[in-house]
Formats: C-alpha cells, sequence, structure tokens
C-alpha cells in the first residue's frame, strides 16, 4: 500500500494508535499448544471454519481471528478484540471452558468468575 507519494504531495495522515483501534478497547491474545489442549484447539479451529466474514455498516460488539502456530497443528494464537472487557471475558470464559478439568476448578472461576 502506498503511504506516501512525495511525487504528488500526498500523505496519509498520522492518527494516534488509539484512534485506528476504534471502536475497540479491550484485546486479547492466547497461546494455545500442546496435547493438554488439542480438545479446546480443535473445537475453536472448528468454530472458526464456520464463520462468514462480510462487511458491515456498523462494527461487530466482538471480533476475532485464528492462527495455526505450525503446520503440526499442535498449536494456535487466537486474537480477539471486544468494544467492552465484559464481552471478551465472556468469549474467553466460553471458549476457554475446557481448561477448567485441567486448572482445576478454583483457578479456573477466579480467572472467570
Amino acid at each position: 500500500m502506498l503511504l506516501d507519494n512525495e511525487e504528488l504531495g500526498h500523505q496519509v495522515p498520522n492518527r494516534p494508535l488509539r484512534q485506528r483501534l476504534l471502536p475497540y478497547s479491550c484485546y486479547a491474545m492466547l497461546i494455545l499448544y500442546g496435547p493438554q489442549v488439542q480438545s479446546i484447539i480443535t473445537d475453536i479451529t472448528r468454530r472458526y471454519d464456520q464463520i462468514s466474514v462480510f462487511k458491515t455498516r456498523t462494527p461487530a460488539q466482538l471480533i476475532w481471528s485464528l492462527s495455526p502456530i505450525d503446520s503440526t497443528k499442535q498449536g494456535v494464537v487466537v486474537r480477539v478484540a471486544g468494544i467492552e472487557t465484559q464481552t471478551v471475558k465472556g468469549w474467553l470464559k466460553e471458549t476457554l471452558s475446557g481448561l477448567e478439568g485441567l486448572v482445576g476448578m478454583d483457578v479456573y472461576r477466579r480467572a472467570f468468575p
């Protein structure tokens, strides 16, 4: 993408990061890797494969993406952005519910009351 073209005298204005990320104000990035989280990886990959992306007039309350770490599919990076913190936290609680059995109910409920 051509951001500066001095010959034509055009320059894209430099906006602060906060303005560029609007309307989202809460962000999360997860790295899930290994055999203990394979069921979560499988579930979230299935959900991601069902997403349809289309242009809308208003931004979604929450958006998320999934990227494999390597070709073995043992790990993924999940990025989440939401307009409100509670929206992101609720999505994480639902998506990571399989961790409750791994870390224990007390630890999981402290993270997601």
